[in-house]
């Protein structure tokens, strides 16, 4: 790195570009490690700094008002930075601020974010805060911009140095891909290559010499992959053995190994009660539906019976959840707890489903495409810096992908179409990723999976192998996730995206695409006449791709006008059609139809054709072709496609089933109409397909009764013959929780509604100075009311932070919600469950109204009319489980101390009100007026 580098750092008004003005800048030069010079001032931004920026960045009004206009410091900053290189975290957006202000700068740009995302895979972040801490690199002050110019500036240098210790062939096969692309880091790249060309024949190994006169082209690549083989298949006992609970019990009991191992283990009488029920259903091969209220510690609860009965008899226990966060938690942190304490020989696997693992073959054939596009190219980069790390495949390794990355992994994962199995060279060499995981899990007595995965492999041959007793946590999602992966939609742009990857639209006049196999045929043996009959089916289907490509826009238009025409106001929102009998008898409908016949016909041509090709190269495996299993697979895999949109497009347009749910929504303010289905019943479903097919199933959650019965979710979730169990929780709610109702609030349909509303949550911030988490029901109100209160309150000193407000990710909001002490966040959608903030910094829950589903939704409206009493049958029972699960974000400790604000006048003066009430843990209850909330949450929060 012998070449002159400036790092950059803005810091402005706001993260929206068009409200950004520049309130600091910063410029550090440097050389290798070297500071040659540095440069920053503050800048009279000419407005007022907001107040989130304000406590972000440490920088006042006051400071500002005295700075220099950013007209009057140009000159100095042109002059320092000159023509060197720009070295920022996320450049550009730095360059594009100061482009907007008439600052014009056309040094090169280099990105340490990107450089972060390909060298650092793993990160669940990558701000330059995450990233600075994973490297060790240390911060200064925190958004200020000297600091953080220097702090990126040491950040460069350090990825620099992970880029220099990659495989050369690493490196050139990225120069190689990105040759004739306009690349910031291709100077960087460019740079280390000529570096370690030039030592590679000075004491380098035999494979590195290869690789640096061959490239990776041509290299061997069998040494990136693990080596290691899997474990050998569980035998599962003879003789069934029962978990001897006596054992178990001891483990959990004052005084016993797990009080011996952990310093500040509390024994649960809840969680041994827990324990003792899935012992005996693993026992007696009897399902089991348990409700752990918040602080039982139910994950230990299932999973040491699980692990004592799964080594004991050579059975695989499958623990299925529903978010990220769990599933890490048992597999990294749960698990191998258990493994390093009990006197036991227990393996176990996480695994996911088909596209989450790199088919190696499918990867190779993309590298050595003659046609790579731009986002291809950078997908393949993350993945060659990524391979010699991962020991799975998983591209959950791969931290933060783009939309437009996630396109290109789903071309490349193991999906079920493309695969050709055992007749895979990476099968056979025990490379698979796939392959793997699937041994693994055969030789695991504890496999982690998620809902997704569980329900996507009923009746397939998929990732997981055979078992008997399955464990599902976080059980109240189970019916949502079941109607996604037994449902089907597709997009407009989905259908059309997959005939462009065949063929080039006519329009282009540019051939290209899966149809063109002269890359194929290069270097292989193939007679030229067979190339020929290739080539003419080829042209052959290319037209009737364009004719397909026309019906498609032809049926998508009809069914977007229809749409519009027929479906209620969205306000804003998607708009959506649920197909009824009534709505189909409408004279539209039948062009639609007619519209629809016609993409039938066309894209029954192209299935044809693509048998046709596929029946040709079947005979040719033995000829060279280059990347053949690549080719077959994505032949087979267009004509899947193809087939499923027949298939369920027929069904959904045409040919409507009583069992199913029919739709047309098109998001808002963008042109995809989207057709869509879902079963109508998904219990009968689960009962027959998972179910009746184990020994032994377990369902739990912190929410699955409603008034303390079951009934409910077992008829949502056909789960109606299992013993039922409920556990408090162990935290004292009377004593920790005050639940606050105001009776004189109007019903949220009323006048004033919002008025209210707004005016209790000022009084109530203002009061005890933020700590509060609102829930909304809907963004629209969320945005209404952060306008009408953050001036106020900010005024005050109290941050105010709204979701997808002012473009702060999730992550960042609770970050920042967590560690400043007087902030107010509000949240909608994902902010109901999932929040664990432990301590003062979460005092006040508000639920501003109660979370009743949006009637119009096409999936509750279809339900809803298979009851007789809808609202009290389905959508009471419904609501009253996602309150519960808004009403557990407030107390997640022993020593937490707090107030839920319900700002919905329904609960005490509608006749259901007294069911959510029942519902909830023994409380503190308190009616009482609007003006009287604030003084009565401040009294409850002084007293301990």
């Amino acid at each position: 790195m012998d070449q002159v580098f400036v790092s950059l750092d803005l810091e402005m008004t706001s993260a929206r570009p068009e409200n950004q003005e520049i309130l600091e800048i910063a410029a550090v030069k440097f050389k290798g490690t070297e500071v040659i010079d540095s440069w920053s001032t503050l800048v009279n931004p000419r407005c007022s700094i907001p107040y989130n920026i304000q406590v972000l960045t440490g920088i006042k009004q006051e400071d500002v008002n005295r700075a220099p206009l950013l007209a009057e410091v140009v000159g100095q900053f042109l002059k320092f930075v000159k023509n060197y290189p720009l070295v920022a975290h996320t450049v550009s957006s730095d360059v594009n601020c100061l482009d907007r202000k008439g600052v014009h700068l056309d040094n090169p740009q280099i990105d340490t974010f990107e450089m972060a995302t390909i060298l650092l895979p793993r990160l669940p972040s990558y701000s330059l805060e995450a990233v600075a801490n994973y490297l060790g690199i240390s911060f200064r002050a925190k958004h200020r911009a000297a600091d953080d110019a220097l702090t990126q500036k040491e950040l460069f240098i350090t990825l620099w140095q992970i880029a220099e210790n990659l495989d050369l062939s690493i490196i050139q096969e990225i120069n190689r891909l990105t040759t004739s692309m306009d690349w910031a880091l291709k100077r960087v790249f460019a740079s280390i290559e000529r570096d370690k060309s030039m030592s590679a024949f000075s004491g380098a190994s035999i494979r590195q010499q290869l690789a640096a006169k061959s490239g990776l082209e041509n290299a061997a690549l069998d040494f990136w992959f693990a080596t290691k083989d899997p474990r050998e298949p569980l035998a599962p006992s003879a003789r069934r053995l029962p978990v001897d609970k006596s054992v178990l019990v001891n483990l959990l009991k004052p005084g016993g190994l797990f009080a011996e191992k952990f310093d500040n283990y509390e024994h649960r009488s809840q969680q041994t009660t827990m324990m003792e029920a899935v012992a005996d259903s693993f026992n007696d091969s009897q399902s089991l539906i348990v409700e752990a209220g918040t602080g039982t510690g139910k994950s230990l609860a299932y999973l040491l019976p699980a692990a004592y009965f799964a080594v004991q008899n050579g059975e695989r226990v499958v623990i299925s959840t529903n978010t990220i966060n769990l599933q890490d938690q048992l597999y990294n942190k749960d698990i191998p707890t258990l493994q390093s304490i009990l006197p036991l020989e227990l393996h176990s696997a996480l695994v996911k489903g088909r596209s989450n693992y790199l088919c190696l073959s499918r990867w190779a054939a993309m590298r050595r495409h003659h046609e790579i596009k731009r986002e291809e190219i950078m997908t393949l980069i993350k993945i060659l810096a990524w391979l010699p790390t991962t020991q799975t495949g998983d591209v959950g390794e791969l931290g933060r992908l783009s939309e437009e990355e996630l396109s290109v992994w789903n071309r490349i994962s193991a999906a079920t179409e493309s695969c050709t199995g055992n007749q895979c060279t990476y099968f056979q060499k025990g490379s698979c990723f796939l392959y793997r995981a699937r041994r693994s899990a055969e030789g695991s007595h504890l496999i982690v999976v998620n809902h997704a995965l569980l329900l996507s492999d009923l009746g397939t041959n998929g990732v997981l192998p055979d078992y008997k007793y399955l464990i599902v946590d976080e059980a109240h999602h189970l019916e949502d996730e079941a109607t996604h992966q037994l449902g089907f939609s597709v997009k407009e742009s989905q259908i059309m995206g997959y005939l462009a990857e065949l063929s080039h639209p006519a329009s282009t006049d540019k051939q290209g695409g899966l149809l063109d196999f002269k890359n194929h045929f290069r270097g292989s043996t193939v007679p030229a006449h067979v190339q020929k009959d290739a080539e003419a089916l080829s042209q052959r289907l290319r037209g009737q791709v364009d004719e397909a490509r026309e019906s498609v826009q032809t049926f998508f238009d009809r069914l977007s006008g229809f749409l519009i025409q027929h479906a209620k106001d969205n306000r804003g929102y998607d708009t959506r059609l649920l197909l009824t009998t009534a709505v189909r008898r409408q004279p539209a409908w039948d062009d639609v139809e007619i519209a629809f016949e016609a993409v039938s016909s066309r894209l029954s041509t192209v299935i044809q054709g693509l048998d046709k090709l596929s029946s040709l190269f079947s005979t040719l495996e033995t000829y060279k072709l280059l990347d053949y299993d690549a080719l077959m697979g994505n032949l087979a895999r267009h004509a899947e496609f193809y087939n499923e949109v027949l298939a369920h497009g027929d069904t959904i347009i045409s040919n409507p089933s009583q069992d199913g749910i029919y739709w047309v929504s098109a998001p808002a303010r963008q042109e995809d109409t989207t057709l869509n289905s879902a079963p109508l019943h998904v219990g009968d479903i689960l009962e027959q397909q998972l179910y009746s097919t184990k020994e032994c199933v377990v369902m739990t959650s912190a929410t699955l009764s409603t008034a303390r019965e079951f009934s409910f979710i077992q008829d949502r979730l056909g789960f109606k013959e299992a013993r039922q169990l409920q556990v408090d929780s162990p935290f004292d709610y009377a004593r920790s929780t005050l639940v606050c109702l105001p009776n004189d609030m109007p019903e949220p349909d009323k006048p004033h509604y919002h008025n209210c509303l707004q005016q209790a949550i000022l009084d109530i911030c203002k009061t005890i100075k933020g700590r509060t988490l609102i829930l909304f029901t809907s963004h629209s109100q969320l945005r209404q009311t952060w306008q009408a209160i953050h001036h106020p309150l900010e005024g005050l000193g109290i941050l105010v932070l709204g979701h997808k407000v002012d473009g702060m990710p999730r992550r960042q909001l609770l970050e920042t919600f967590k560690t400043n002490p007087k902030t107010v966040l509000l949240g909608a959608a994902s902010f109901w469950e999932g929040i664990d903030v432990v301590g003062d910094a979460l005092s006040v829950l508000i639920i501003t109204r109660l979370p009743f589903a949006v009637p119009t939704d096409p999936i509750f409206a279809a339900r809803s009319n298979n009851f007789n009493d809808p609202f009290n049958e389905y959508g009471l029972p419904q609501t009253i489980l996602r309150f519960k699960q808004g009403f557990g974000r407030l107390i997640r400790s022993k020593s937490d101390r707090g107030v839920v604000v319900v700002l919905d006048s329904r609960l005490h003066t509608k006749s259901y009100g007294n069911s959510f009430i029942q519902s909830l843990p023994p409380c503190t209850y308190k009616r009482t007026p609007l003006q009287s909330l604030a003084k009565e949450t401040a009294d409850w929060l002084a007293t301990r």
